[in-house]
């Protein structure tokens, strides 16, 4: 999953980058290339090294001195990919999927296996499709993977692989009610929207921002099959119930969770999901 960094975190961190020796991934820099807004910058640098972005920082006075990550320095090329995704729809997004669920065996023979008895329209089309996997970036057959005009080589790259997963962070981030996360005394609170949280709140938001979520994976269920319904239901009553209580038993709320992530449904449901897990993992981590 992509972690977005914070405003200042992302201005440290360009810093680091400008200022950065690629092959030894070493950085330093004087504390005077700092902007006003950065002149706290160590809690900025803390959160860095934490989340996996600078690998050390070394106290020097008057600069900024460490040692990148690969992670780091390759931050705003990852972001930017992730911001520019592109969400499949139609007979792409199908092909994919079915690619996804087959991706232990051999994909150009199903590829292959597409093209038999088709006319010439539906092989253009069929053509066309794989085409826009390929640009896409989900697809790989490379230019001399080809035989008889059909696929002999083919495989999913990673984005292909975790294309669903991808598509519910993003549809999460662009349309899911967007929540706060704040940690007090073990206590996690989420609050939904843009309220505020009071010392006298926590619970109350909490289980309403449970409550939200979870009717969140019912509303778009509707197009799941009975066996399939019937687990994800399984899954958010063992979540409702632990999260309910003082202690939760983490073991039962990973395997809800991986029993919803083995569900295929629609982008909505799949970004519903995904929400829901986040909210359970702020608490299992």
């Amino acid at each position: 999953m992509f972690d977005k960094l914070s405003s200042a975190e992302e201005k440290l961190l360009k810093l680091i980058i400008e200022n950065c020796d690629h092959d030894t991934k070493s950085f330093s820099f004087s504390t005077q290339l700092l902007p006003p807004e950065l002149r706290f910058y160590k809690e900025a640098m803390q959160s860095l090294v934490a989340k996996g972005y600078v690998y050390k920082d070394i106290p020097v006075l008057r600069a900024i001195t460490g040692y990148a990550t690969d992670e780091g320095l390759t931050y705003f090329v990852v972001k930017e990919q992730h911001e520019q995704m592109t969400i499949l729809k139609g007979e792409a997004r199908d092909l994919l999927v079915e690619l996804i669920d087959n991706k232990n065996h051999n994909l150009a023979g199903l590829l292959a296996q597409k093209f038999e008895g088709l006319d010439f329209n539906q092989d253009n089309r069929l053509r066309a499709t794989i085409k826009y996997l390929i640009d896409s970036g989900y697809l790989n057959i490379p230019s001399k993977g080809w035989a008889d005009n059909v696929p002999y080589f083919a495989s999913l790259t990673y984005e292909g692989e975790h294309y669903l997963e991808l598509e519910a962070e993003h549809m999460q981030e662009k349309s899911a009610t967007p929540y706060s996360i704040t940690v007090n005394s073990g206590q996690v609170n989420i609050a939904s929207g843009y309220a505020t949280i009071n010392a006298n709140q926590y619970q109350a938001v909490d289980t309403q921002a449970m409550a939200q979520l979870i009717a969140s994976v019912k509303e778009n269920m509707n197009s799941l099959q009975s066996t399939d319904a019937e687990a994800v239901n399984d899954s958010l009553e063992v979540i409702e119930t632990e999260l309910a209580q003082q202690n939760p038993k983490r073991g039962f709320l990973r395997t809800a969770i991986t029993a919803l992530q083995a569900i295929k449904g629609t982008t909505e449901f799949a970004a519903a999901v995904a929400a829901l897990i986040q909210f359970v993992q702020t608490i299992i981590a």
